[in-house]
């Protein structure tokens, strides 16, 4: 590897789209016929002809951010991209990288749990590789999410169209709350959060898929685009979906359902939870003329929707309408607030456990 290693320091997460698009977008070795849809940004999932109408539908995602539920993160952030396809995740394969010190009972916990989870979508682990790595202080792991599909149900996140309607499932930053939960339970008790409201925080963990209503959307060829928010939240998400589609995207924020454990938890410890991890929520475009049999066909299997935003032509960004009209004009994504606010919580979190 020839370049200085260390560089300007930049916050956890994904790397800049500039940088993206002109490292690993650009490289991709020897171009294949045989692939429709490959890197690319706001598209979750490489699409493969198979041949006979068929397509392997692939998607890769780590886990970095949190310690407790790793396992079912794993299984369910990369189930979800591969389900805003249209197409039903199958097969996994999972990289998980542990710290020198890790013990058996970690290994333990993350295998049951990524068990748990893959019986919940009816998916098997097909392989994959597990390690003891220098210089970690916490587990990492990486997945792969496979499937097959018929090639004509694939739902790309660049379809969304002029005059679509936004919606979202669910409530915003569900997976941050759970996270917050698990890993600075003290602190937000400490904040003046309730034993209670802590734990349906954490319980949040649960709601965190949305292959169900992902693929009940697709199988009734509802929505022209779809979109799972992990990273930077619902503002990065619906972001993404404009780059993608090359259109602007129009976001009302007040209409942004938040659970009212997440809010609580959000503004006592100062984070937007429209800026941070918000695997759970399906953002979808719907065509306004089958708005209705959209929310009716995810009010069936027992999921509420919002309508939050549209599409219309123009640019490709995010215009936030905020409560008192004022707009505000998002290009690049923005940082995610509980991936960029880690150590500071750790260390209000350590400071509280030393004063006891």
């Amino acid at each position: 590897m020839t370049g200085e290693l260390k560089g300007e320091r930049f916050v956890a997460g994904k790397l800049r789209s500039e940088l993206l698009a002109r490292t690993f977008l650009k490289r991709v070795g020897v171009p294949s016929k045989h692939v429709l849809i490959g890197p690319a940004l706001g598209e979750d999932a490489a699409v493969i002809e198979l041949g006979e109408e068929l397509v392997l539908v692939v998607h890769s995602d780590p886990i970095t951010g949190a310690v407790e539920n790793i396992g079912w993160l794993s299984v369910h952030v990369a189930a979800n991209d591969l389900a805003v396809t249209g197409c039903k995740p199958q097969w996994f394969t999972i990289v998980v990288l542990l710290p020198e010190n890790a013990s058996d009972e970690v290994v333990e916990m993350i295998s049951k749990d990524i068990d748990s989870a893959l019986k919940q979508i009816g998916a098997m682990l097909v392989g994959g590789h597990a390690e003891y790595t220098w210089g970690l202080s916490r587990p990492i792991t990486s997945t792969t999410a496979m499937g097959v599909s018929k090639a004509d149900r694939i739902v790309l996140t660049r379809g969304a169209r002029g005059g679509d309607v936004l919606i979202m499932t669910k409530t915003a930053a569900l997976e941050a709350t759970s996270i917050l939960a698990s890993e600075y339970g003290t602190l937000l008790e400490a904040l003046g959060m309730s034993s209670k409201e802590i734990e349906r925080a954490r319980s949040m963990i649960s709601e965190i898929s949305v292959v169900p209503e992902a693929l009940a959307l697709a199988e009734r060829g509802l929505a022209t685009s779809m979109h799972d928010p992990t990273e930077g939240g619902i503002i990065a998400g619906a972001l993404e979906m404009a780059w993608a589609s090359g259109k602007t995207v129009i976001l009302h924020a007040e209409r942004v359902s938040l659970d009212p454990v997440t809010k609580k938890a959000f503004e006592i410890v100062g984070l937007d939870p429209l800026k941070s991890l918000s695997s759970g929520t399906l953002l979808a475009a719907i065509d306004r003329e089958l708005l209705d049999e959209a929310l009716k066909t995810l009010s069936s299997i027992g999921v509420k929707a919002s309508v939050i935003g549209e599409f219309r032509v123009g640019p490709p960004r995010l215009e936030v309408v905020s409560n008192n009209g004022v707009v505000e004009v998002y290009e690049s994504p923005p940082t995610d607030e509980l991936i960029a606010n880690e150590e500071r919580l750790q260390k209000r979190k350590e400071a509280l456990e030393g004063r006891k």
